[in-house]
C-alpha cells in the first residue's frame, strides 16, 4: 500500500496545494509533527492545510509577511501538527512568507501551544517570593535576544495583532492573556508591582530587517481582547 508520504511524491507536481488535504486524509505516523509543516511550500498550500486564512498577518521583513492561524484541538491539522510532547489544546501555527507568494524559507514555520497547560513555560512567581528575580532575569534575556518580528513572535507564541508604520520603522504590538503560553514570561517584564489579566508588548523594529535597538519593547499590563481575538 503507497503510504502519505509516497503519495505525496507521486502527485505533488500536478494537484499543487489540492495534495494537502489528501494528505492529512491518509492519517498515520507520517502526518505527525514538524516534518508535515516541510511539505507546505507557499501561503496558498498552508490556507488549504489549516482550512481558513490566517488570523492576521503583518509586514515582517522586506519582501516577507509573518502570518498566524489557530488550529483548534480536534481538527484533521491538529492532528498533523501535534505530537505527544505538545500536550493537548489549540495551537498557533506561525510562518514567515513571501509577500509574492512563492515558497517560503525552510524553517520559517514554527508550532506553538496556545496555553500555558500545554505548554513547557512554568507559572510566574509572585512579585519578591523566591525565583521571581530569576524569572525577570530570565525573560529579560530571551527578549533582548529576540531582535526582529519573527523572533519576538517566536518568543511570544504568535505574530503581531498590528502594526503600525512610522518613518523606517514599525510598532508591532502583542496581547497575552493570562493562561495563554506566554504569559509568564511577559508579566515578568512588567515593571508595575501587582498583576493583570493580560499583557502587552510593543516593540520598535526596523522595516528594513536590520535588528531592532536594545531598549525598543515596553510591557504594561492591559486587559484581554474581546472573544475570537487571539490572547
Amino acid at each position: 500500500m503507497i503510504g502519505c508520504q509516497d503519495f505525496w511524491g507521486l502527485v505533488r507536481a500536478a494537484l499543487g496545494g489540492a495534495v494537502v488535504a489528501v494528505c492529512v486524509a491518509c492519517g498515520g505516523a507520517d502526518t505527525k509533527g514538524i516534518a508535515s509543516i516541510d511539505e507546505l511550500g507557499t501561503k496558498a498550500e498552508i490556507v488549504d492545510f489549516a482550512g481558513a486564512e490566517a488570523v492576521h498577518c503583518v509586514f515582517s521583513a522586506p519582501g516577507l509577511e509573518l502570518c498566524s492561524w489557530r488550529v483548534v484541538e480536534g481538527d484533521a491539522a491538529w492532528d498533523a501538527l501535534s505530537d505527544e510532547s505538545a500536550g493537548g489544546g489549540d495551537l498557533n501555527l506561525v510562518c514567515e512568507l513571501p509577500l509574492d507568494g512563492s515558497p517560503r524559507a525552510d524553517g520559517s514555520c514554527r508550532i506553538h501551544s496556545r496555553s500555558a497547560q500545554a505548554g513547557s513555560g512554568e507559572s510566574l512567581p509572585p512579585v519578591g517570593a523566591a525565583g521571581s528575580l530569576e524569572s525577570q532575569r530570565d525573560a529579560e534575556r530571551k527578549l533582548g535576544e529576540a531582535l526582529s518580528v519573527r523572533e519576538i513572535s517566536d518568543l511570544v507564541g504568535d505574530a503581531p495583532e498590528r502594526c503600525r508604520t512610522g518613518a523606517q520603522v514599525q510598532t508591532c504590538e502583542w496581547s497575552v492573556a493570562e493562561g495563554a503560553a506566554a504569559y509568564g514570561l511577559l508579566a515578568a517584564l512588567v515593571d508595575d508591582a501587582g498583576s493583570g489579566s493580560a499583557v502587552r508588548l510593543s516593540c520598535i523594529v526596523p522595516l528594513d530587517g536590520a535588528a531592532r535597538a536594545a531598549d525598543s519593547c515596553d510591557v504594561a499590563w492591559t486587559e484581554p481582547n474581546p472573544p475570537g481575538r487571539n490572547p
